[in-house]
């Protein structure tokens, strides 16, 4: 038997789906004289063994159907305008933990300052809108994603 039929069916061998016996005896003289052949036969093994750990790790979904779950949702955000993707992100760490921290310390000092306004009447206006500034450009360097 020649390489090249033998390499068409090796898939198939290492699957153990041929059921000609005499087909399979010459496939395995071949493989036994041939190292070319012998080593594609092994490397189907290895590939067909890696397939079967992939989907006992898979869970519900195959590996293929995640991928292209998550290659749609990357679709999606990448179609959208940036102003919207923008969006999203803050709204991502808006309700992230560490966002929820700083806008509830952001408010207490706002109220600490608010209330130190009313003790002191004497204080301009222009303060409390300069300290919310600040803070909302504090917070919004703080949570940006780091590139």
């Amino acid at each position: 038997m020649e390489c090249m039929r033998i390499r068409k069916k090796l898939r198939e061998y290492a699957k153990d789906e041929i059921k000609d016996e005499a087909l399979i005896s010459e496939m395995e003289a071949h493989i036994k004289d041939c190292p070319v052949c012998k080593r594609e036969l092994l490397l189907w093994q290895d590939v067909l063994q890696q397939r079967e750990q992939i989907k006992r790790m898979g869970g519900d979904l195959s590996f293929r159907e995640r991928m292209k779950k998550r290659r749609k949702e990357a679709d999606v955000d990448y179609r959208l305008p940036p102003i919207v993707r923008r969006l999203k992100a803050v709204d991502k760490l808006f309700s992230s933990v560490k966002g929820k921290l700083i806008i509830q310390v952001t408010f207490l000092l706002l109220a600490f300052l608010l209330f130190f306004m009313f003790i002191n009447k004497e204080t301009n206006i222009l303060v409390p809108i300069l300290v919310v500034i600040g803070f909302g450009s504090i917070f919004f360097l703080v949570l940006r994603k780091k590139k």
